[in-house]
């Protein structure tokens, strides 16, 4: 599945859900939403109401290598995104991926341990070939990568 069907297939399941979608735009220190104007925007904001979730997506790639490239850059380009850290919850930071893993198991699993996740609160959707999402919070999403 490549990265913008896992984009679409996510876009369905917020839009189901009731929220605003927004392609590559950016959110602000002000916690505003824009167009992106240098370089590209998060893959997927979705609003609805207070709630904001900020999610960067990968799709299967064409050399097995590359797939830790892939995590690598999808949690980088997560944290260039967080601009604001919202304790009272109203803000998500998620990566989005197909399901099966495939071969994005392995560089997963190297983020098993990682306080990061925990601390930063990133979510995890995992994109079926039929258009499920699964969706794993925080807590679900370490205690998933403890699996692998």
């Amino acid at each position: 599945m490549k990265e913008n069907e896992v984009i679409r297939h996510l876009e369905s399941y917020f839009q189901k859900k009731g929220f605003e979608l927004h392609r590559s735009w950016i959110l602000d220190k002000k916690g505003e939403i824009r167009r992106a104007t240098r370089g590209v925007g998060t893959d997927l904001i979705a609003k609805r109401s207070e709630e904001l979730w900020l999610v960067e997506a990968k799709g299967e790639r064409k050399r097995k290598e590359s797939y830790y490239v892939a995590i690598d850059v999808a949690f980088g380009q997560l944290m260039s995104r967080i601009k604001i850290f919202d304790h009272d919850e109203n803000i998500h930071y998620a990566i989005s991926i197909p399901y099966p893993l495939g071969y994005y198991e392995a560089p997963l699993r190297r983020f098993a341990e990682s306080q990061a996740m925990s601390i930063l609160k990133i979510h995890l959707f995992l994109i079926h070939k039929n258009g499920k999402v699964n969706h794993k919070n925080p807590n679900q999403f370490i205690a998933f990568l403890k699996q692998l």
